[in-house]
């Protein structure tokens, strides 16, 4: 049976007490692991703080926002070719509940056919509602959609089960499946990457699987936060852009489910603040869909 040499990653961008509170969380875990924080050009005191707090972790400071993909790219390849068999990509603004790696290992031993593996995810403020639970994926349609979004968590079952598509704020990937799959795709900057990795992970042959018996809470949007650039431009450019890469349809229907896609974005932003520069912003990552005008947008 293989032991598993076990990496966490914590990719950071400001918001230093959110960074503290994970990494304080990591303390409350049995399994050993290698802590790897690799930060994205941080204008704050997180990068000092780290290194005060939490001496024995590797730090990698970035020069530049390399975004989600980018950044949690070093830390997959530094953490690799030290060693690890997995490698926890963390959230800076989640929490692992006490011992929440315990259950994640285990599976990587039930399950050796997994190539991704994902806690249950719970909103951090109360009553713990559940924010992930496993999530679908409408090919035709382009929408992907959270299972039992809000739901109490005693409502969830305990088993281990397959899941269309994993989330990137509390992912476990083996080493098998990043050798095969290599890492996430830098091009799309954030926003679906996990949806794209999901995908090729599955066509190598990988189960993606919920770990309910794992959990680990999520301040939501705080990685990324209300203000931060072109959240809607940058899910539906990449939305259309993973559909058409992995799921490709006849042009006719192409063409509808980018719509389908735009029309979802709209859908969800309507009753948003802002909501006319939104509409503005999901009608730019449309046209640079079109035009594949990836990595970060230009101004």
């Amino acid at each position: 049976m293989t032991h598993y040499r076990l990496a966490i990653v914590v990719l950071t961008w400001n918001h230093c007490d959110y960074t503290l509170e994970c990494l304080d969380s990591l303390l409350q875990q049995h399994i050993p692991h290698m802590l790897y924080v690799v930060d994205n050009n941080s204008s704050d005191n997180t990068v000092e703080a780290v290194r005060e707090r939490y001496p024995a972790a590797h730090v990698i400071v970035n020069n530049q926002n390399d975004g989600f993909a980018g950044g949690n790219n070093i830390g997959l390849h530094k953490a690799f070719s030290d060693g690890a068999n997995a490698v926890l990509v963390l959230n800076n603004d989640a929490r692992l509940a006490p011992d929440a790696l315990t259950p994640l290992v285990d599976s990587l031993h039930r399950y050796p056919h997994a190539g991704l593996l994902n806690p249950l995810i719970l909103f951090a403020q109360e009553p713990h509602r559940v924010w992930y639970a496993g999530a679908t994926l409408y090919a035709l349609a382009g929408w992907s959609f959270h299972k039992e979004y809000n739901a109490p968590r005693e409502t969830i079952p305990t088993y281990v089960r397959s899941t269309r598509r994993a989330t990137g704020c509390a992912l476990i990937i083996t080493r098998d499946c990043y050798e095969r799959i290599g890492v996430f795709d830098e091009s799309l900057f954030m926003y679906c990457e996990d949806l794209e990795y999901s995908l090729r992970a599955i066509k190598a042959g990988f189960s993606v699987l919920l770990v309910p018996e794992s959990v680990v809470y999520h301040h939501v949007s705080v990685s990324t936060g209300e203000k931060a650039p072109d959240p809607v431009y940058y899910s539906t450019r990449n939305m259309i852009v993973t559909m058409d890469r992995h799921l490709p349809l006849p042009m006719g229907l192409q063409t509808l489910r980018r719509l389908l896609i735009v029309a979802g974005q709209m859908y969800y932003v309507a009753k948003r603040p802002r909501a006319f520069g939104r509409i503005r912003d999901i009608w730019g990552g449309y046209w640079d869909a079109r035009r594949h005008e990836l990595g970060s947008r230009h101004p």
